[in-house]
């Protein structure tokens, strides 16, 4: 992208999501490249199944069981999943508007945007809402 597209879409992102902070801009890597490929590529999200099975991932019950490095799976209007974030870091104590005691800090790449740090819930509206946590974390 042109310097001036770059702007005009960080303004964008950041009209949408004002708290999510920009780590970096490109258009060299997905959501899905950014977690699961090292940001080398683009991955579409409909092989997600795949690596969750290759890579032997567990679904979590719940967002309460979800720890950092753990992967959030967001479904978009038509509750197809449309979008993935690492968990980054958890803040426990905090309630948010939900009513929630733990807020998780997630990292996603924005389409070709960019990628931004960003609460769980503050994402543009396209990619919906957080709908499954998973890890590769060994369970007992």
């Amino acid at each position: 992208m042109a310097p001036e597209q770059l702007k005009a879409v960080i303004a964008l992102d950041r009209s949408l999501c004002p708290g999510a902070e920009l780590r970096s801009i490109t258009a060299k890597y997905n959501c899905m490249g950014m977690a699961f490929a090292s940001r080398r590529t683009n991955i579409d999200i409909r092989d997600i199944d795949l690596i969750f099975q290759d890579d032997e991932y567990a679904r979590l019950n719940s967002e309460a069981d979800a720890e950092v490095g753990d992967i959030v799976v967001y479904h978009g209007p038509n509750d197809k999943r449309s979008h993935v974030g690492v968990i980054v870091e958890l803040k426990q104590g905090l309630v948010d508007r939900g009513g929630r005691h733990r807020l998780l800090k997630v990292l996603s790449k924005w389409g070709g945007h960019g990628e931004y740090a960003h609460m769980l819930d503050q994402i543009p509206p396209d990619y919906g809402r957080p709908a499954e946590f998973w890890t590769d974390r060994r369970l007992l």
